[in-house]
């Protein structure tokens, strides 16, 4: 929607996001009034100045640096006047993976299109039902259609969750693949150093010195295997956030967990089988050695 600002010294015009709303919009989805008032029922739609609400981005694409100053400044929206009775606080009507637009709100029952509704979860089929009917009588020229939010705001990130659901599968896998693997590494150790764990113990080494013996060399491993991982970890993550308008910060802490939780699953893998060797007959190791 084309709008222009002469009174407030701008030059350029831009396109804005237009919604037609009611009294109960504002309530309903939860969006906060920084300054002004909301959008009211009007009596008198033939008023040639139309009474609207501006969201933030607007405000400051304006040029306006306090809220209350946009309150009753006048802009042109296509071949109407508008006067801004209110801001609020900016609000996501899209993905993520688009900025904020700048937006205003103004009520005209002429040009309501479609209505939202807040339902209780139970008895969903009959109160669609009544709905249905109601539309009917208030709008018997248009065919009703209902969706479900969460079910629209799915379709918004359906390729993100489509991934999701893939990488928790295959990382299940690799978790699977790479704890049988390293069993077998830590089995394969443990029957090539059996006389030195022998000699250890008969020398007096405790379990937990055996155990430990085994985990030093694969923590060395992981720690090696971690610096190699991060700044491709880290690319990959990067790349991917750029699809976004809005991102996270990627904070070494991310980093961190995975480590810690790598330590954890290939810990205990290790920690079972050397601990099965390190409780055995010294004596028996080493006459079979």
């Amino acid at each position: 929607m084309p709008f222009s600002a002469p009174n407030l010294g701008m030059q350029e015009v831009d396109v804005t996001e237009m919604k037609v709303v009611d009294e109960n919009y504002f309530s309903m989805f939860g969006l906060k009034m920084l300054t002004g008032l909301p959008i009211t029922k009007s009596i008198m739609p033939q008023d040639s100045i139309l009474r609207i609400v501006v969201n933030k981005t607007l405000v400051n694409r304006l040029g306006i640096q306090n809220y209350n100053d946009a309150l009753g400044q006048q802009i042109t929206v296509g071949d109407r006047r508008a006067e801004i009775q209110g801001v609020v606080a900016d609000f996501q009507s899209e993905s993520k993976h688009k900025k904020i637009r700048a937006c205003f709100l103004y009520y005209n029952p002429e040009r309501f299109q479609q209505a939202s509704v807040k339902l209780q979860s139970n008895h969903i089929k009959q109160t669609i039902a009544s709905i249905n009917r109601e539309w009917s009588v208030l709008n018997p020229e248009s065919l009703f259609n209902y969706e479900f939010i969460d079910n629209k705001l799915a379709r918004l990130y359906e390729r993100e969750q489509t991934l999701y659901n893939t990488f928790k599968v295959f990382t299940f896998i690799a978790i699977v693949i790479s704890c049988v693997g390293l069993l077998g590494l830590v089995s394969l150790m443990a029957v090539q150093r059996v006389k030195e764990i022998g000699v250890r113990k008969v020398l007096g080494a405790s379990v937990n010195n055996i155990v430990l013996l085994f985990l030093k060399d694969f923590v060395i491993l992981i720690g090696i295997s971690f610096v190699i991982a991060v700044p491709i970890a880290w690319y990959a993550m990067h790349s991917w956030l750029q699809e976004f308008a809005y991102q996270i910060k990627i904070s070494p802490l991310h980093f961190m967990v995975g480590l810690l939780v790598t330590l954890f699953i290939a810990g205990t893998t290790v920690f079972i089988r050397s601990f099965i060797a390190a409780t055995g007959n010294p004596i028996k190791a080493i006459k079979e050695e």
